[in-house]
């Protein structure tokens, strides 16, 4: 047995947040470098009492070698002591064409093993990417023109964002071990691993750059796997100083109304202008923006420019620039649609209280959700749960509302939060309002109030909705 294999893997351990007694989630394929991992954690898991429980997903796309892959990864964990569970794709029900990209497959995944962590309660997911493999996604990024962010490569633990809109941590814990070195600590203690046959396919970037680009650098400079993962290293040290620096500016660049100033953000480099912009949608609308570099031109330009501009992102989103200021919209998200106007202030004093002939707002306590995103902003709120039953109206807006907008530390006049945060006039005045005792808790289709928020420490939250009759929960 490799003993320096094992020890390296726990005092990477030790480098992360997982306590003592944690449960984790092992993404286990069957191949060389999770079973790797799966071995070595089989003789560390009592030293920190771990629960351990293995997950495999059956892509089922290579017909008999998939399920040799499940029976394998599923003997050995059940050999070992480790708890095994897997999934197998359905191709009739998930894809009709039985045709699926890579990142289908891959959101698949992460869903199953968010799932998993969900069901187990667990600290977060371990997977078995490997120093080739961050050496792999470095030289890819560089291939696409990518900037310090893409060079910088895997963090060996972060949280990512699935396709089911939740959040899963990610740990990686052999990002300093080579495919070489998984490979002879497997063959130490007799363990053959499974072979994926696709891998050897050269039709996807990363097995072509796996197989031919990497090895054909190789023979020239040494070593080169090895400096292409320092170079991964060296950029996440000066992007972890990008970073403090956005930290420290962004809070400094925003209004209370939600714009940006610009005539300070005129003042920074030019790095720093785009990603706090980036940040800001990022906070605003809760969702990952894919900028590509015709983008980050076009946003330097507009800060740059002291007329006015407007650029066009993706994911629906407008970037406009007046004077001092530029203000974000989204094209979906700040036209809301709302199913009534409110003439009269209606009392909330049940569970589900009529709003018109076709409309109730369903107002309940219950277990607070994994993600409090995961809503119709237009129509539902999460509010903290602590709040008398019987101080709710549901109004509509009028012209001296104050509001305190999530996120910021005094009231402001509504009606130049919503001019600054809703593009179209018309939405504007259909814009209803939850009160309790007299202050304006949520805004439809905005956000809620700050002092109104759901606390971190909370396990239930007040939610509202508001649905047809014929939807009502």
């Amino acid at each position: 047995m490799n003993n320096n294999f094992i020890e390296k893997i726990s005092l990477n351990l030790k480098n992360t947040d997982i306590k003592d007694g944690s449960t984790l989630i092992l993404a286990l394929s069957g191949g060389v470098d999770s079973t790797a991992l799966l071995l070595a954690l089989g003789n560390i898991k009592s030293r920190y009492n771990l629960k351990i429980i293995s997950a495999h997903f059956n892509h089922n796309l290579r017909g008999k070698e998939s399920d040799r892959d499940e029976k394998f990864s599923s003997d050995l964990s059940n050999r070992i002591g480790i708890k095994f569970v897997s999934n197998k794709l359905n191709l009739k029900q998930d894809n009709k064409s039985n045709k699926l990209s890579e990142n289908t497959m891959r959101d698949l995944r992460y869903n199953f093993l968010q799932d998993t962590a969900d069901k187990y309660n667990a600290k977060g997911v371990l997977t078995a990417h490997t120093e080739n493999d961050q050496a792999e996604t470095v030289l890819m990024s560089i291939i696409r023109g990518t900037g310090i962010r893409g060079i910088s490569g895997m963090k060996s633990e972060n949280n990512l964002s699935t396709k089911n809109d939740k959040e899963i941590k990610i740990y990686r814990l052999m990002l300093n071990i080579t495919h070489e070195q998984c490979k002879n600590f497997c063959s130490s203690l007799g363990i053959k691993p499974m072979m994926d046959s696709s891998n050897l396919k050269n039709i996807y970037l990363r097995n072509f750059i796996r197989n031919n680009t990497i090895p054909r650098i190789e023979k020239d400079f040494p070593n080169f796997t090895k400096k292409l993962s320092l170079l991964s290293q060296n950029s996440r040290k000066e992007l972890d100083l990008k970073d403090w620096a956005i930290k420290k500016y962004y809070p400094l660049m925003i209004n209370e109304d939600c714009s940006i100033k610009k005539n300070q953000m005129f003042l920074l480099p030019e790095s720093l202008q785009y990603e706090i912009i980036i940040k800001h949608i990022e906070n605003l609308f809760k969702q990952k923006i894919n900028i590509e570099n015709n983008h980050i031109n076009e946003i330097i330009k507009l800060v740059k420019s002291s007329n006015s501009g407007e650029i066009y992102l993706p994911n629906n989103i407008n970037i406009i620039s007046k004077k001092n200021k530029i203000k974000i919209f989204s094209r979906i998200k700040d036209n809301p649609q709302y199913p009534l106007i409110i003439n009269e202030p209606i009392r909330i004093i049940s569970n589900h209280t009529k709003l018109d002939e076709n409309h109730l707002i369903t107002k309940k306590i219950i277990k607070r959700p994994n993600n409090l995103e995961k809503i119709d902003k237009n129509l539902e709120v999460y509010l903290r749960s602590d709040f008398s039953e019987k101080e709710f109206y549901f109004r509509k807006n009028i012209k001296d509302d104050l509001f305190q907008p999530l996120g910021m530390n005094k009231k402001i006049r509504l009606k130049k939060f919503l001019k600054n945060n809703i593009f179209d006039i018309e939405s504007r005045k259909k814009i209803p309002v939850l009160t309790y005792k007299d202050q304006i808790a949520w805004v439809p289709g905005s956000r809620p109030a700050e002092w109104a928020k759901v606390n971190k420490e909370e396990n239930f939250v007040l939610h509202f909705i508001i649905t047809k009759i014929n939807e009502s929960v």
